[in-house]
C-alpha cells in the first residue's frame, strides 16, 4: 500500500468540513426535535417552526404512523410514535446534544475532521453512551435500529455521491482535488478523475460540469458498523473497485492491525522482488517467474494488508512486466550503458551511467509511486536489476 501525500490533502479536510457542516448542524437539530416531540417538550407545530431546509419526511414517516403527507407533519403526536422511539428518545436525544457541544469528544466538526485513531475513540464514546439501550446495540456494535437511520441520514453519504451538499460539494470534487490516480490500496488500477465542460464551456461552477468516472470512495470503517463515519474526510479512501468492492467490501480493517493510506505504507524493507524457477527466467519466460515480496524486517500492519489484498497472488498476473524488465537489462549490460554513456558524452550530451539506467528502464522516481500503475513493482524490480552485472 502507498501512503497518500500530506500536499494533496492539506487543507482539503477543512474545505469538505465547512461545505458540509451547515447540512450536518441543521440535520441534527431535526432529531433533537424529533426527540422533543417524544418526550413531549414540543407539538409538531413548533416541529416545523424549529426545522431549517432538511424535513427528513420519509424518516418521520417511518417512525410515525399517523403521517401519510409532508402536510401532516404539523400534527405529529406522542401517541403515534414508535415505542422504540419513545423509550430512547432522551437517550438518542443527549447524545445529539453531544454532536452539537464544541467541548465534547463526539462534536460533529470532530467526527468529520478526526485522524482515524481518534474516531474510534469518538465510536467508543457513542457506543458507551448508548449502554442502556439493549436492542439498539450489543457486543459487536450498533444494531440495525432507528438510532442507525438518524446517523445514516445525518451523516447522509447518498447526498455527498448525487447531488451533494453547499457550493454541490460532492465526491467528484473530492476526488478531483485529491488528483489521487492510482489505487493508493494496490497500486495496480487507474483512479482518475474526469469530468468537462458541458457545451464547451469553461467554468469552474458545478452545474457547468458533466461527470464522467471518478475512484470509488471506500469507507476504511465500514458505513455498516459505524455510519457516523459515512462523510469523515479521513475514512474516505479514493480506491479501485476491485479493492473497494471485490476484495473488501463490508469487512473491516482495523487501525492498530492494518496500514492506512493517510497514516502509514507498506515498511520501507518490504520490496517487490522474483525469483527464477527455471534458467529460463534470466531470457525473460513469464512462465519460470515467480513474483514476491521480501522482507528486510518484520511488520504486522504491512503484513495483514498485503494478505488481506492478496497483493502477492494478484501481482503473479504481472510477470510480464518483471520479464519485460529482465529481457531489457539482458541487452543493456552495465558494458553496453558503457559504451551509450561515452557515445553521448563525445556529441556533447553528457550524462552518468545511473542516468541512462534509470532513463532507459524508466525508472519511477519515490514521489512518482503512488500516481504511477505497478510504480512500486516497477521501481523495485529494476533497483535488483541494476545490482546485476
Amino acid at each position: 500500500m502507498i501512503r497518500i501525500p500530506e500536499k494533496n490533502y492539506d487543507g482539503l479536510e477543512k474545505i469538505h468540513f465547512d461545505n458540509i457542516k451547515d447540512y450536518l448542524e441543521d440535520a441534527i437539530n431535526f432529531y433533537i426535535n424529533c426527540c422533543n416531540i417524544a418526550q413531549k417538550n414540543i407539538d409538531g407545530s413548533q416541529y416545523l417552526e424549529n426545522v431549517k431546509k432538511y424535513k427528513h419526511f420519509n424518516t418521520i414517516k417511518s417512525w410515525v404512523s399517523a403521517v401519510i403527507s409532508e402536510k401532516d407533519i404539523k400534527n405529529i403526536e406522542y401517541d403515534n410514535m414508535i415505542p422504540e422511539f419513545k423509550r430512547y428518545s432522551k437517550k438518542v436525544n443527549d447524545i445529539l446534544v453531544q454532536m452539537l457541544n464544541k467541548e465534547s469528544l463526539i462534536y460533529f466538526a470532530n467526527i468529520i475532521l478526526s485522524k482515524p485513531p481518534e474516531l474510534i475513540d469518538i465510536y467508543n464514546n457513542i457506543i458507551n453512551h448508548c449502554t442502556e439501550m439493549e436492542s439498539l446495540v450489543n457486543e459487536k456494535g450498533m444494531e440495525d435500529s432507528f438510532l442507525k437511520d438518524i446517523f445514516y441520514k445525518i451523516f447522509n453519504y447518498d447526498r455527498f455521491t448525487t447531488n451533494g451538499f453547499l457550493n454541490s460539494w460532492n465526491a467528484y470534487e473530492l476526488c478531483e482535488r485529491l488528483d489521487i490516480n492510482v489505487c493508493p490500496y494496490c497500486n495496480r488500477i487507474y483512479t482518475f478523475t474526469i469530468r468537462k465542460s458541458r457545451n464547451n464551456i469553461i467554468s469552474n461552477t458545478e452545474k457547468d460540469k458533466i461527470n464522467i468516472i471518478r475512484p470509488e470512495l471506500d469507507h476504511y470503517f465500514p458505513q455498516s458498523k459505524y455510519p457516523m463515519f459515512a462523510l469523515s474526510f479521513f475514512n474516505l479512501i479514493p480506491c479501485c473497485k476491485i479493492c473497494n468492492s471485490s476484495i473488501k467490501g463490508q469487512k473491516e480493517l482495523r487501525i492498530d492491525e492494518n496500514l492506512h493510506p493517510y497514516i502509514n505504507e507498506l515498511h520501507e524493507s518490504y520490496e517487490f522482488d522474483y525469483e527464477p524457477l527455471d534458467i529460463s527466467a534470466f531470457d525473460g519466460r513469464k512462465e519460470n517467474i515467480k513474483i514476491r515480496i521480501s522482507k528486510g524486517a518484520k511488520d504486522l500492519k504491512s503484513d495483514n494488508n498485503l494478505k488481506f489484498f492478496h497483493i502477492e497472488t494478484i501481482y503473479e498476473r504481472h510477470r510480464d512486466v518483471v520479464a519485460r524488465l529482465i529481457s531489457t537489462r539482458k541487452t543493456y549490460t552495465d558494458s553496453v550503458l558503457e559504451e551509450i554513456k561515452d557515445l553521448l558524452n563525445s556529441h556533447g550530451k553528457v550524462t552518468s551511467t545511473d542516468d541512462l539506467f534509470n532513463d532507459l528502464f524508466n525508472k519511477p522516481k519515490p514521489h512518482e509511486v503512488l500516481n504511477t500503475s505497478l510504480g512500486k513493482l516497477n521501481k523495485d524490480i529494476i533497483s535488483k536489476l541494476k545490482k546485476i552485472k
